[in-house]
């Protein structure tokens, strides 16, 4: 089976980490795996083809113009068809809207086309972003089929329309040997994610004013660093909150934490959640796309709501909790990991998928 990945990426975030632990499956079980990944002309090598390279990904790197440039999708759906591509994987709305407007199937394509929607946050009305998201969701009507990392989605718009073609299979990531998890009763908390509106990083910054005795450190960078510095220097938190920046492999780091908290209004699958999971750091996190399905509803640290007070209510629980409980709650999320969220599994889900698309593509032989 050959799978053609297409991505354009921006940093190493979730989807990335996501796509790197399918590939490496795919090509264990002898799957003739390729990356295209995108970029403006002169944009230097990416971090996902860095760690491509690494995992010895037969590697495409395509740099184009902003914009549609009909060239170029023409000369990839020749490329695809020369090299007998099985699956045309898709991640991201830029590719979706290649694939489905730009890719022109021949009588020599085989192939089908599968989009993972990794999030999904509703762009604000008559912005540019508005209109890549109307494209998008015509697109993707287009293609052969919709893999959602989030079930929740398949209620909502875009998706609930799509829902004959759309599968739910949840993210992975390697599995390791198991550790139990040191926990200490100093309350150090920890964030990772992009500086970005949906993060509600500054509510978080906020809650750590009403805290006493703990600290707070996040990991990542983006567009609203500059404005979380000047909120963190207002409320004179500088020796209990600590912007750290982008962070290479944040988990090596885990053991110095006591708890991740996830104050997002919106989210998919988050791989950190799984990170946190499989290493038996205990979570708060705001009840938002797939979060409540992977803890439980009846997970004792996950809010009734994204606001402030159901965020900091949960930070006071968890400092309220004795050792022996959060050793619990450890062994319990590490257990869960265990069942269902290792990257062996999702690459099973994907599997299945792909070979379901592509046996309804054969011809079926006619009754002699």
């Amino acid at each position: 089976m050959k799978v053609l990945h297409l991505i354009d990426s921006g940093g190493l975030y979730g989807a990335e980490y996501m796509l790197l632990s399918l590939m490496n499956e795919q090509m264990d079980a002898g799957m003739d795996v390729h990356l295209l990944s995108c970029g403006l002309p002169e944009e230097p090598e990416k971090a996902i083809e860095k760690e491509a390279s690494l995992l010895n990904v037969n590697l495409i790197i395509w740099r184009i113009p902003a914009g549609f440039n009909f060239t170029k999708i023409k000369s990839l759906s020749q490329w695809i068809d020369s090299n007998d591509i099985d699956i045309v994987h898709s991640h991201g709305y830029k590719f979706n809207i290649m694939c489905a407007f730009g890719l022109k199937r021949t009588k020599m394509s085989k192939y089908s086309t599968v989009s993972t929607i990794h999030g999904y946050v509703h762009a604000p009305f008559f912005s540019k972003m508005a209109m890549y998201q109307l494209l998008d969701k015509i697109a993707l009507c287009l293609f052969d089929h919709v893999v959602l990392v989030n079930n929740n989605l398949q209620k909502k718009a875009p998706f609930k329309w799509l829902s004959r073609k759309t599968t739910y299979i949840p993210n992975g990531i390697p599995k390791v040997e198991s550790k139990v998890k040191a926990i200490s009763s100093q309350n150090r908390f920890l964030a990772i994610g992009r500086l970005s509106t949906e993060k509600q990083f500054d509510i978080l910054i906020n809650t750590m004013n009403l805290v006493q005795n703990s600290s707070l450190t996040i990991m990542g960078d983006g567009p609203l660093k500059a404005d979380l510095e000047s909120l963190i220097s207002q409320l004179k938190l500088r020796e209990q909150v600590i912007l750290k920046g982008f962070i290479h492999n944040p988990i090596q780091y885990f053991s110095d934490y006591d708890c991740l908290i996830i104050s997002s209004s919106t989210e998919g699958l988050p791989i950190v959640l799984l990170e946190a999971m499989r290493e038996g750091l205990p979570i708060i996190s705001t009840p938002v796309g797939a979060i409540p399905n992977v803890l439980g509803l009846d997970y004792q640290l996950l809010c009734k709501t994204e606001m402030e007070k159901d965020i900091l209510a949960n930070i006071a629980h968890f400092i309220s909790m004795t050792t022996e409980a959060k050793q619990e709650l450890s062994l319990r999320l590490q257990g869960q990991f265990d069942l269902s969220y290792t990257s062996g599994i999702m690459h099973q889900g994907y599997e299945k998928l792909y070979q379901h698309l592509i046996n309804s593509r054969k011809p079926i032989a006619k009754a002699k």
